[in-house]
């Protein structure tokens, strides 16, 4: 239960979540899944209301990888999350929306799926019963329209509440849409006419890039079993996609073994560690009751410290010159895996953009400086000396990412 999901004034009753709405397959092609009605919803009644939690832009800014094995060349410069905030290109403020079913609201382009919801602040009304405005202003605090996007976004235990509101009746299983703004769809429109010349581009650098899990899935057809060292001429993962890379399970007792070791495969292994290693050999082995009755084919695998800096650090062999083998290991031990950074969630053209706010919840104190004025929600005279720019944030942000990576070099 939770009753943010439909709040009516002076009624204290709980409401389930799929009393109003669900998720089902969108009626836009590609588009995924869709928010749908459950029942006939009137105009302006609340269909579901999220908390949101107030995030800088610079926050989600993408760190370019430096010396990892896999980085692609460019990625994109925001992190895919920003597809799911809602802000204005004209502030650094963004709110991430974290109630359920919020983020499957789809985009009414005007034509064939017009807009039949808008989003709202959640009201406060001084005058309802103070134990539901309590219970409301857990999750609502307007005060923080007044601020500075970043005194906003370096705010900790206050957020906001917005709600999702019908614009007209909506029928039940129809598809709920909103408009997510004109920079939305003018940064959208731009991605889909640019998408097709930078796909091809990128093919061009890296014909051979492949998802994991399309490229097991095709593989998987003619082929059971993993490709050795020798059978690569010598070169580890040849065979594979410039992406991929071939990862083993292993103990974390490894951890302190001498420079070069060999260790017999337990099945306490399994889900501990994953590390890159090299397949060795590939033989059959005794199936044992325990193995669930798996392939009798067992690998020789060989793990080195070279690639400390992709595990984590409890998984990391300690000297770098460590050289550990291990027999007798299952195939589910052993797996095909995306290379850091290397997903289509990183490729250089992938969509980044924010859902735009409806300009009439936008305070003005949240815009740039330079860009305040005209009409919006509270706070529009409100001007701060601590309302700093992206950039400086950014550097803030980056000095104390710096100052905990050294932290943790020292701890290691």
């Amino acid at each position: 239960a939770y009753y943010l999901s439909k709040f009516i004034p002076n009624n204290e009753t709980f409401v389930c979540l799929d009393d109003t709405v669900e998720a089902k397959p969108s009626t836009i092609p590609h588009a995924g899944k869709g928010l749908f009605a459950k029942r006939n919803v009137p105009k302006d009644e609340v269909l579901i209301s999220t908390p949101l939690l107030p995030l800088h832009r610079a926050e989600l800014l993408l760190k370019q990888p430096k010396g990892r094995s896999g980085a692609t060349s460019s990625l994109p410069p925001f992190q895919q999350i920003l597809n799911y905030c809602y802000g204005q290109v004209g502030s650094d403020l963004l709110l991430l929306p974290y109630g359920p079913l919020i983020s499957f609201v789809n985009h009414g382009d005007g034509n064939n799926n017009k807009p039949n919801a808008e989003l709202q602040w959640h009201p406060i009304n001084p005058t309802e019963d103070q134990t539901v405005l309590d219970r409301r202003l857990q999750h609502h605090h307007p005060e923080l329209l007044e601020l500075p996007a970043k005194e906003v976004a370096l705010t900790h235990g206050k957020g906001l509440m917005m709600d999702l509101v019908a614009l007209r009746e909506i029928q039940q299983g129809e598809e709920v849409f909103i408009d997510y703004g004109s920079a939305w769809t003018s940064a959208w429109e731009q991605h889909v006419a640019e998408y097709g010349q930078n796909q091809q581009d990128q093919d061009d650098q890296s014909s051979s890039h492949v998802q994991a899990s399309t490229y097991l899935q095709e593989v998987g057809k003619t082929t059971h079993h993993h490709v050795t060292l020798e059978e690569n001429d010598g070169i580890p993962d040849k065979t594979l996609p410039s992406n991929l890379h071939t990862m083993c399970f292993h103990s974390r007792r490894l951890r302190d073994v001498p420079e070069k070791t060999t260790f017999s495969w337990g099945q306490d292994d399994l889900d501990t560690c994953l590390r890159p290693c090299i397949v060795l050999e590939r033989y059959d082995g005794d199936v044992s009751e325990d193995d669930g009755g798996e392939s009798s084919l067992r690998y020789t695998v060989q793990l080195s410290s070279n690639d400390n800096s992709i595990v984590s650090k409890k998984c990391r062999l300690a000297d770098e010159q460590t050289m550990v083998v291990v027999t007798n290991m299952p195939s589910s031990a052993i797996r095909i895996l995306d290379k850091p950074w290397s997903s289509d969630e990183f490729l250089p053209n992938a969509f980044r953009h924010e859902i735009q706010l409806p300009t009439k919840m936008m305070p003005q104190a949240w815009m740039r400086k330079k860009l305040r004025g005209g009409s919006g929600a509270r706070g529009a005279s409100s001007t701060s000396k601590g309302d700093e720019s992206q950039d400086t944030f950014k550097r803030k942000q980056q000095q104390e990412g710096d100052e905990e990576h050294v932290q943790e070099e020292e701890d290691h």
